[in-house]
């Protein structure tokens, strides 16, 4: 659990510039988005994204059994067939640049979710495009920049590269 906690809170920190409460961490279901910016119907990776992910390359170095599941999610406003795909080859472009830092390709997996998952408020509150249509129209676009996240899952804490 130590481990666990560690990587939530050091992700939460990339996230946020700062430091949440224990229970804010914690939350079920509710996973801290990393700030990763790609370019409109693109999945190259933007430099100020790179300053990002190699934090999470100093904290997987640092964590030699951590395995993390890359998971990208997208708005609705694309069909949900595109929605995966660049979702997809977003989740990959993390993952190969990882993999380019010198983090092990078996400790990671990219995982595109497209439209399917959208982000659940700590109030339970779920980001469909439904309720978000309902909103004012001001309110509309940082509804669909919610769902448009990057998410790093801890999958496993005992990577191993030496076989038992």
């Amino acid at each position: 659990m130590k481990h666990l906690f560690t990587f939530l809170l050091f992700l939460s920190l990339i996230a946020t510039g700062h430091a949440q409460s224990l229970d804010s961490l914690l939350f079920a279901g509710c996973q801290p988005a990393v700030p990763v910016m790609y370019d409109l119907n693109k999945a190259t990776l933007r430099p100020e994204s790179k300053d990002t992910l190699d934090k999470v390359v100093e904290m997987m170095k640092c964590n030699d059994a951590m395995v993390i599941h890359v998971c990208v999610h997208t708005d609705s406003r694309a069909s949900q067939a595109y929605c995966t795909k660049i979702s997809q080859s977003r989740a990959q472009s993390i993952v190969d640049y990882l993999v380019s830092k010198g983090i092990s390709p078996l400790r990671l997996r990219a995982v595109g979710y497209g439209e399917t998952r959208p982000r659940r408020l700590p109030d339970g509150t779920v980001l469909t495009e439904k309720y978000i249509n309902a909103q004012p129209k001001e309110a509309q676009e940082k509804l669909h920049q919610q769902n448009r996240r990057t998410e790093l899952r801890l999958a496993a804490q005992d990577y191993s590269e030496s076989p038992e």
